[in-house]
């Protein structure tokens, strides 16, 4: 079994891997895309034709789910509809939002794609990030509600029933777009692939390949650090998994300062206030790229009790909760499977 090493965090990857001289090559490259940089890198024959299809790919989908202020994608249309008119949308954009309500009927509204009002309210990430009056927050609170995106799947339509509700995809969307270019990679002689948005790392396992890798993931510290570092993050610990997908939701990876109180990028959808529990972060692992990538950002609100309750009970993921005071929490899964680094202030709790 081939044991390859990631270093899972929101700002880059290393991939030190178990390779000999005559190891190939890979075809690498890296673009900015959704906020963060995307670095494929791909073995096999078609490698170098891979990369290119692949960024395409990764354009043309960020074109249809991206909010942006000129309004030029289907979410945006959708979203300037609200309390209009349906807008019909593609299949794969319909499919993704359906899913995403979904998830939101699982974990109790945790992860809600009608969260849009209140992350265009703080937008929290770029230059005019700033606390909503108490008055706003509390107007768009009551929009914040996936019960009132209304589907159509005959029509493929998609209808807000609300003037002012927004849905946003951010939770999902780099899960979404790693799945998308793991099927493009299946019609090409591809025999290993690594996606990496931002630390959201993706793995697929092509053609020739006879054996499921061995991961030796190395999560990043989630403590406080500028929120527009490109800095690799100190790794605190080690752990060893055959899945193929590895998200990290840090509370620290954007965040607004307003005196001496740290607001994160993250939002309850209850309050349409930032969450405000014990968590710096989550790694999610799993086989599924958007269930991964949905889970991550549901578990951080879940907070640690009842996000390892979620976990233990879908044995399709695993997980790792860190909390303020450096305590490391994981899922019946990883224990066993995880090592502090030397000289980490972590400490693990339940193993």
């Amino acid at each position: 079994m081939k044991k390859i090493a990631l270093l899972l965090l929101f700002a880059s990857l290393i991939l030190a891997g178990c390779q000999d001289k005559k190891a190939e090559v890979p075809a690498s490259k890296k673009e900015f895309y959704t906020g963060t940089y995307a670095e494929l890198t791909f073995y096999g024959k078609d490698k170098k034709v891979a990369i290119d299809e692949a960024y395409k790919t990764i354009n043309k989908l960020v074109t249809q789910i991206e909010t942006n202020e000129q309004g030029e994608s289907e979410i945006d249309k959708v979203n300037k509809n609200a309390g209009k008119t349906p807008v019909k949308v593609s299949a794969n954009v319909y499919d993704l939002v359906e899913r995403s309500i979904k998830t939101a009927e699982e974990t109790n509204g945790e992860f809600d794609p009608a969260i849009g009002g209140a992350t265009s309210l703080w937008h929290i990430g770029f230059a005019d990030a700033g606390k909503p009056s108490e008055t706003d927050l509390e107007k768009i609170k009551k929009l914040l509600d996936y019960k009132k995106i209304k589907m159509d799947k005959a029509k493929s339509t998609i209808f807000l029933e609300e003037k002012g509700m927004k849905i946003d995809l951010g939770g999902v969307g780099k899960g979404w777009l790693a799945q998308s270019v793991m099927e493009g990679l299946k019609k090409k002689e591809i025999t290993r692939g690594i996606i990496n948005f931002g630390g959201h790392v993706f793995t697929y396992n092509g053609k020739g390949q006879t054996s499921t890798p061995s991961w030796s993931i190395k999560m990043g510290d989630p403590s406080l650090v500028k929120s527009d570092t490109t800095e690799a993050l100190a790794p605190i610990a080690t752990v060893e998994s055959t899945s193929s997908s590895f998200v990290m939701t840090s509370m620290y990876a954007r965040y607004l300062l307003v005196g001496n109180k740290v607001y994160s990028h993250l939002i309850d959808q209850k309050t349409a206030r930032p969450y405000d529990n014990d968590l710096t972060a989550v790694y999610v692992m799993g086989e599924d790229p958007v269930q991964v990538d949905l889970l991550s950002n549901a578990l951080y609100g879940m907070g640690c009790v009842k996000g390892l309750e979620y976990v233990n009970a879908h044995k399709e993921i695993d997980a790792v909760f860190a909390l303020e005071n450096k305590e490391l929490h994981v899922s019946k899964g990883f224990k066993g499977k995880i090592v502090l680094e030397k000289g980490s202030e972590f400490k693990l709790v339940n193993e």
